[in-house]
């Protein structure tokens, strides 16, 4: 009934339909903040590799596709999107069985998925396939709401912890950072659907792709790192994901300093920082952040500088 062909520079014009179908729809039906690529753009990057697509054809007619791409041993899938309701698992289904199919004589050992908006509609199919979830939510700090206002500047005045001291990000902390990535994720749930977390040289492309502008533009102005004796103890990476939005991609701080109160403490200096750009006339109207539901002691932490969740997703990962 569905024939599933991967989508290359022959007949990447019969994606069009379908992917613009998509686009219309990723703020409404999928909760994409920031606007995907535009056809042209992914018609551009299918020759080069970049990323991935499956096409689901029915007579003939592109009707769905897969985008994913392979980061070093972790498959990524973007996005799972049929064009109309009709028999929309059915065709999801044989898309993912033929990534499944794809993947298997390759060095990968996970898939992961964020399920944004109605693809957690998904859920109990893809659990089908050994797929697992971890909980994630997404919570902002809207400048312009004047709760979160007042609930910020009655704690933001905060004294430095004697002994430490907060400075900018600076190329020269890097590799510091990347070895307290390792030891202070190592018993985060990230690891489950992010390999990279488990290995130096993962952590090294995490800091690598994000101070590279990879996840957005970094504003090492705004990224804090906490210092003791001139090491690093603890960071907190801001950067830009629209002109308007900026976003803490981690935060994290060294083992041995944890339950004092300083991660809290990094993150206030951090918005506070982004929070000043905003009163000099800066375009900013949110700070947001992505946690695990299941981390409450992370969540209270926001929501005591006055962040408020906003929405929640399941993240799909199976390990090959």
């Amino acid at each position: 009934m569905y024939t599933v062909k991967k989508v290359t520079s022959e007949n990447v014009n019969d994606l069009e339909f379908a992917y613009n179908d998509f686009f219309t729809r990723s703020y409404t039906d999928y909760g994409y903040e920031i606007l995907p690529l535009e056809f042209s753009d992914i018609a551009n990057l299918v020759p080069s590799g970049f990323l991935s697509i499956l096409g689901l054809y029915e007579d003939k007619l592109l009707k769905a596709f897969l985008i994913y791409n392979i980061v070093i041993d972790v498959v990524e899938i973007s996005i799972i999107h049929c064009v109309g309701d009709e028999d929309v698992i059915a065709k999801k289904e044989a898309l993912l069985q033929s990534l499944l199919d794809e993947v298997k004589g390759k060095d990968c050992k996970i898939i992961s998925y964020a399920m944004l908006g109605a693809q957690k509609d998904f859920v109990v199919n893809i659990a089908k396939y050994g797929f697992d979830f971890v909980g994630q939510a997404i919570v902002n700090f809207k400048f312009a709401n004047e709760r979160s206002m007042r609930i910020f500047y009655k704690v933001k005045d905060l004294p430095t912890p004697e002994g430490l001291e907060v400075v900018d990000w600076d190329d020269k902390y890097a590799s510091d950072i990347v070895k307290l990535i390792f030891e202070s994720f190592k018993n985060m749930q990230d690891q489950k659907f992010d390999l990279r977390f488990k290995t130096l040289e993962g952590c090294e492309d995490i800091v690598y792709k994000i101070t590279q502008n990879v996840y957005g533009i970094f504003l090492p102005d705004k990224t804090k790192i906490l210092l003791e004796n001139g090491v690093p103890k603890g960071f907190c990476f801001v950067n830009l994901t629209t002109d308007n939005i900026a976003n803490v991609p981690l935060i994290g701080i060294s083992p041995e300093l944890k339950y004092k109160g300083l991660g809290q403490f990094l993150l206030t200096k951090a918005l506070d920082g982004v929070l000043q750009s905003v009163l000099q006339g800066d375009p900013l109207y949110e700070l947001n952040a992505t946690l695990d539901t299941d981390n409450l002691p992370a969540i209270n932490m926001y929501r005591k500088l006055g962040f408020k969740e906003s929405t929640s997703y399941p993240q799909a990962y199976c390990v090959l």
